[in-house]
């Protein structure tokens, strides 16, 4: 009997030992605790690689056309109105600036018995700021003898600056003071300097033409002021030529004309 009991112990422990074991009760705060949800992490959004627009090439600008030079003075021919000359429009060829003038350049009548006074605007205008010269010396009127005329400088293949309108020859002179006064048989050859311009005339119409000569030379005005003191071609007249308007930076130049 007690050898069955011992055989019988041992296969009851073991069935006892492999029951699982009950969980122990949970606390009585345990059980009422409420059950927080755990908090989600959130998930941020990967940002979208902006996409660059290719870009645009830029259409080809139009092409300009190229301004025209302005001249140095403004247009010549709306300083010869502001300067209140009367003139109208006169095409020739060689003339830049064609004007015939119909009334007196600085207060002075340039007249011809032949022809109008056709020139470039330009010798125009120095005409008339010349004009205040020819009325301090008396004279009124002065005669010429050429203006507008196509041809070369003498002895040479090169043209006269007459043919451009730019040049004019002055033989005569008259007022109602100095009476009429002619270059060929007044102007008194052989006077003054470098320093002294003037010299020592020896009559009163050899004196008003030696200081006209030197005036206009002097002022600025002119390119060229030859007069019989130059050369034999110019023995009966003053020979007055001005640069072309594109040519001049201001109406009088800081140097002395050729004489």
């Amino acid at each position: 009997m007690l050898g069955v009991l011992l055989a019988v112990l041992p296969a009851t422990a073991a069935s006892v030992s492999a029951k699982p074991a009950k969980p122990a009760p949970a606390s009585r705060a345990a059980r009422h605790a409420p059950t927080k949800p755990s908090p989600a992490t959130p998930t941020k959004p990967s940002p979208a690689t902006p996409t660059k627009p290719a870009p645009a090439k830029p259409a080809p600008a139009p092409a300009r056309p190229e301004a025209p030079r302005p001249d140095p003075l403004g247009a010549c021919t709306d300083a010869l109105t502001a300067r209140r000359v009367a003139w109208k429009p006169a095409s020739r060829p060689g003339i830049a600036h064609g004007v015939e003038i119909t009334g007196p350049l600085g207060g002075v009548t340039i007249t011809s018995p032949s022809e109008p006074l056709v020139i470039d605007c330009s010798l125009a205008v120095s005409l008339d700021e010349a004009g205040r010269y020819l009325r301090a010396a008396g004279i009124a009127t002065a005669t010429f003898a050429s203006a507008y005329s196509r041809r070369l400088v003498r002895g040479t293949n090169r043209p006269s600056k007459h043919s451009y309108g730019l040049a004019i020859d002055l033989p005569t002179f008259s007022g109602p003071d100095v009476g009429a006064l002619s270059v060929d048989r007044d102007f008194e050859q052989g006077l003054g300097d470098a320093v002294d311009c003037l010299g020592h005339p020896l009559t009163q119409g050899g004196a008003t033409l030696k200081l006209l000569a030197c005036q206009l030379a002097r002022s600025g005005l002119f390119y060229l002021v030859l007069t019989p003191d130059f050369d034999d071609a110019h023995h009966d007249h003053f020979h007055l030529e001005a640069r072309s308007w594109s040519e001049r930076t201001a109406v009088r130049s800081p140097a002395p004309a050729i004489y």
